[in-house]
């Protein structure tokens, strides 16, 4: 006779195969509803040592702050940090949320650069909401300003790149917009109203995402134009999701406006800065190592759909200065904000740069050709990504162009800004590179 187990030895194989199976999933990893999930916002108030709005592993906790839980204007909740400067608000329902710190007295507050959190909780819990303070003797004594990197792409990648602008379509400047230029060519023009950032929290800190930061803005800009509502996109998101967020060839090491226009045709959607674990948390990573946050942490709900995107190029090259001038107005015109690509030969003139973005004000031009000749260095010369956004010509002997960047704010720089003279050699180029200056923008539908 064969023997057969009892109802009860199967019932606790059962049992055990189900508490070993649900013990080896994630919450990430289990198809659950937002009702499933406990939804929570959390993170630390800590001492930013170097001021540079981001938690470097060094950096300690300071204990009993109070952070504020805020949902329509009115205090839901506060808690109190622990030893290590940790807080955490849990069981939350899904809704918009807003978190602010106690000040530290005789501290300034560093981070976020807005000053606080606006969290959208919908499908899993917010982490990483982290308030720096630093103190305001160490802020008044700093020292020279954090050296963002720049790209620094092999010869075959800066060829790629070079190419891909190449087979980009030509951007279209419509008729009534060029007869429109041609009647009335002296103006002052900005879409910055468009966008919505903190300028302090526009800053990509060691990663060199620069192409990133510039391309969402060209995305905000564009989306706002198309469909009448402006919002911040997460660079966070792409950061995690673009080549796994890991290694050489991560968002921190560089990229191109191809890139991002490849990334948004697979994703097929764009993620909003307000989203649980979207916010920026990249700065003090660099090239090689991984994000800050894995990508399946970041809620994709609530989110804005992308039909179609592709680039194009703003014709600048091979042409005259004039018709270059022209072509990126129109462009401009037509409510297209533009990604500025720019390499520079050297140590030399980056370090010229670097001088002029932390030393001058934000209504000093910047002459982008005066290195254009020399010999292209792969080891010390790289590129960099801006966003245009207007430019004003209406003193015809101080023309320029409207930037925003990435590397946050100086004391002269309280909005992120700097401009570029109008007036520069666009057909500007190094031996062992090519043309120095890239204009372009993307083109984009939504639903």
């Amino acid at each position: 006779m064969i023997s057969r187990p009892g109802k009860l030895s199967l019932l606790i194989g059962l049992q055990i195969l189900i508490i070993s199976f649900s013990s080896a999933l994630s919450p990430d990893d289990l198809s659950s509803s937002a009702h499933d999930l406990p939804l929570s916002l959390g993170g630390a108030v800590f001492m930013d040592d170097d001021a540079d709005g981001f938690r470097s592993a060094n950096e300690t906790g300071l204990a009993n702050l109070t952070v504020r839980l805020m949902q329509d204007g009115a205090m839901k909740a506060s808690a109190l940090t622990d030893r290590q400067g940790r807080y955490i608000f849990a069981n939350l329902s899904p809704g918009s949320y807003r978190l602010e710190a106690d000040p530290v007295a005789g501290s300034s507050q560093t981070a976020p650069g807005g000053g606080y959190y606006a969290v959208t909780l919908a499908d899993k819990p917010g982490s990483g909401l982290d308030f720096g303070f630093s103190s305001s003797s160490r802020l008044q004594a700093a020292g020279p300003l954090r050296e963002h990197p720049i790209m620094r792409p092999a010869p075959e990648e800066a060829a790629l790149w070079a190419s891909q602008y190449s087979a980009s379509a030509k951007a279209v400047i419509r008729p009534e917009t060029a007869a429109m230029l041609a009647a009335a060519p002296s103006a002052s023009f900005s879409l910055l109203d468009q966008l919505q950032y903190h300028p302090a929290e526009r800053d990509q800190g060691m990663c060199g995402n620069c192409w990133a930061w510039a391309g969402t803005g060209v995305m905000e800009i564009d989306y706002a134009r198309q469909m009448n509502e402006s919002d911040r996109f997460s660079i966070q998101f792409l950061d995690s999701s673009y080549n796994s967020g890991c290694g050489s060839n991560a968002a921190c090491c560089g990229g191109w406006l191809d890139n991002l226009a490849d990334f948004y045709r697979t994703k097929k959607m764009i993620v909003p800065w307000s989203n649980a674990n979207a916010h920026y948390q990249d700065g003090s990573r660099g090239c090689g190592g991984c994000s800050a946050v894995p990508a399946k942490k970041i809620s994709t709900s609530p989110n804005y759909k992308v039909s179609s995107i592709s680039t194009s190029r703003i014709a600048t090259q091979g042409i005259p200065q004039e018709q270059a001038i022209a072509n990126i107005k129109g462009v401009l015109r037509q409510g297209k904000a533009i990604w500025f690509g720019y390499f520079l030969p050297d140590a030399l003139s980056w370090n010229g740069f670097r001088e002029f973005w932390g030393g001058k004000p934000e209504d000093a031009i910047w002459e982008p050709d005066n290195a254009c000749g020399r010999t292209y260095s792969y080891q010390s010369g790289g590129g960099h990504a801006v966003l245009c956004l207007g430019y004003n010509d209406t003193d015809p002997q101080n023309s320029y162009w409207i930037m925003l960047n990435s590397w946050g704010t100086t004391a002269g720089r309280p909005s992120g800004l700097f401009q570029v003279a109008m007036d520069m050699n666009y057909n500007c180029s190094y031996p062992g590179l090519g043309y120095a200056f890239y204009w372009m923008t993307l083109d984009m539908s939504y639903g």
